[in-house]
């Protein structure tokens, strides 16, 4: 069973961002380098700590945008992808529309990471459009694309 706990551990969630599976996925030309990388915490930032019986599965980062919107940010531990990462991302959604005021959560993703739209997909996020040149890493622009889900969406999953 998976668990939504928010977290303020920044050690813990420094771990995990800058996995050597993670951060190169997360991570754009202007991210620090990761021994350099330090989690931002504050007001309406919520880090949300995954976990289920056999220990920590990732964390999701969610921030409030406006009053309306709030934008999530995902970090899967590689043993811990697929449906249980699904079931994840669902209850973390459950959790921003039960403890925030969010009315709508976005992602953002790199057109070329097919596995994190995958897993927005089936989450019950939708496309919203791309940015063409919203994404650089390595010197290259690439399209990012938005996906995003309202509160009602996401209680009729």
């Amino acid at each position: 069973m998976i668990e939504i706990i928010e977290t303020f551990d920044e050690d813990l969630i420094r771990e995990i961002v800058t996995d050597d599976n993670i951060y190169p996925y997360v991570s754009d030309d202007f991210s620090p380098d990761p021994n350099k990388y330090a989690p931002t915490l504050g007001d309406h930032l919520h880090w949300l700590l995954i976990r289920d019986e056999g220990g920590v599965c990732g964390v999701f980062f969610v921030h409030r945008i406006n009053a309306a919107i709030y934008e999530c940010h995902t970090c899967i531990l590689k043993g811990h992808r697929g449906m249980k990462a699904v079931e994840a991302a669902k209850s973390a959604v459950s959790w921003v529309f039960a403890n925030t005021q969010c009315k709508s959560l976005i992602t953002h993703v790199p057109e070329s990471n097919i596995a994190a739209y995958n897993l927005a997909k089936n989450a019950g996020f939708t496309d919203i459009g791309t940015i063409p040149d919203g994404w650089l890493k390595n010197g290259e622009l690439s399209p990012l694309k938005l996906l995003g889900v309202k509160k009602c969406q996401s209680q009729r999953q």
